[in-house]
């Protein structure tokens, strides 16, 4: 199945391969093309798309699959890693350890155990990717799970700023 959301992942993944060195430089340099009209022509980030984070997911193994260089793939895992501490679990999704949570799930675990350079986790992380990297899906999902209300119930009685 081809992937029209995410196909950019794999495509500078590949690139990368073929590259000698790569410049990281913090100057952005990029053509904006200016494409706000979200009835009549919507732009892919526009669309509604259910499956929107398990294609990303897919793009990025898909991705990894083409790497070569231990670096680059360690880079990778860690945006699998933070889509999925930052994205994934504050995701509607993320509601019950549904079929398409299983493949995201599944597929976290193939990324997590690709080869790379070693990636160095926070403790708080650690046990949610441990779990995900050992195939322990289930208490990751519940991990997690007490992550986010945890967070939720802090946001909640953290006293809200006002004016005085």
């Amino acid at each position: 199945m081809r992937n029209l959301l995410y196909n950019d992942i794999p495509f500078l993944l590949e690139l990368y391969n073929k590259t000698p060195y790569i410049i990281q430089s913090n100057t952005k340099l990029y053509y904006k093309f200016i494409h706000n009209d979200p009835i009549n022509a919507p732009s892919l980030t526009q669309e509604e798309h259910e499956d929107r984070i398990l294609q990303r997911v897919r793009a990025l193994k898909e991705g990894l699959l083409k790497c070569i260089d231990p670096e680059i793939a360690k880079k990778v895992k860690i945006e699998a890693m933070r889509y999925y501490l930052y994205k994934v679990i504050k995701s509607d999704l993320f509601t019950d350890f549904s079929s398409e949570m299983f493949e995201i799930y599944q597929l976290l675990n193939e990324i997590f155990n690709y080869p790379s350079n070693e990636i160095k986790l926070s403790k708080r992380h650690s046990f949610e990717i441990n779990a995900i990297k050992n195939g322990n899906l289930k208490k990751a999902f519940m991990l997690s799970k007490s992550r986010v209300l945890g967070y939720k119930t802090y946001q909640f009685m953290k006293p809200k700023k006002s004016k005085i």
